[in-house]
């Protein structure tokens, strides 16, 4: 499976494009603090000065290193992305299958809670929660986590249901097979494609909303997030700075978001070919 997605992968013009983006932010997030030149909040030149030999992006308005702050800020966006995804397509994969098993009166009530969150504005339960919950990183992905699993939970019980269904998941269950033995068995590594693809979703979605939230000013004040970096040199966007400050910050956040974008959209043509 691994062999033959690598295959696709490097036969794909976007999933060429797309793996090569992911695995260069990959390589700035391992080794961030190592190519960094000075740690995050530290104090290390002139206020808004232009870039140098000393600092390569120039430094920006409280005097910190602004390619610092990149590296660290495109740690820090894949690090809740790749968080939230993982939660997010398990609790996806654990309100679908519950639906599908349970049904009736669960599969209602589940579909109907799934409904109302679809339903909720996520920016005003972000901005309501934010105002109750002190501000971290941890909050952040339970919120993003809490709120972003819903899509994935209606897909996943609609395609459980049919999978319980099948020929060889029924075959089994005659032959002695318990229903966790089937799920685990038969049922979850059907469902694998749903829940990669839903994964690359997910994560695409936190990063992006992250930066949105740390933009506005909602999230943890003291992380190096890349919408952070924005929303700060908005404010000097009338000077030269923009150059060395706002668009290698946008550049990034747009990399991460189109590398992810690509990733998905290659994965849905490998699990389904009709899409070619």
């Amino acid at each position: 499976m691994c062999i033959g997605c690598i295959d696709h992968f490097l036969s794909d013009a976007n999933g060429r494009i797309g793996l090569f983006i992911l695995l260069f932010f990959g390589m700035l997030a391992m080794l961030g603090p190592v190519l960094a030149p000075y740690s995050a909040g530290q104090s290390s030149g002139i206020p808004l000065a232009p870039p140098t030999r000393v600092h390569p992006l120039g430094v920006n308005d409280i005097g910190e290193d602004i390619l610092a702050n990149l590296l660290l800020g495109c740690r820090h966006s894949l690090i809740v992305g790749l968080v939230v995804g993982c939660v997010s397509v398990i609790i996806s994969l654990v309100v679908g299958l519950l639906a599908a098993l349970l049904g009736r009166v669960v599969d209602r009530f589940l579909m109907r809670l799934v409904d109302v969150l679809i339903a909720l504005p996520n920016l005003l339960l972000f901005i309501l929660i934010s105002a109750y919950v002190r501000p971290s990183t941890t909050t952040l992905i339970v919120m993003l986590a809490l709120l972003s699993w819903q899509y994935g939970a209606r897909v996943i019980r609609g395609q459980a249901m049919v999978l319980f269904r099948q020929g060889h998941v029924l075959a089994s269950r005659s032959f002695g097979g318990s229903l966790v033995y089937v799920t685990f068995r038969h049922v979850i590594p059907d469902l694998f494609p749903i829940l990669v693809v839903g994964f690359v979703m997910r994560t695409r979605f936190a990063i992006l909303s992250e930066a949105g939230l740390a933009f506005l000013g909602i999230g943890d004040p003291l992380a190096p997030s890349l919408g952070k970096m924005i929303s700060a040199c908005m404010e000097y966007i009338f000077l030269p700075v923009w150059a060395w400050w706002l668009l290698p910050a946008g550049l990034a956040l747009s990399g991460l978001i189109v590398g992810f974008t690509l990733l998905g959209i290659t994965l849905e043509k490998k699990f389904d070919p009709s899409l070619d």
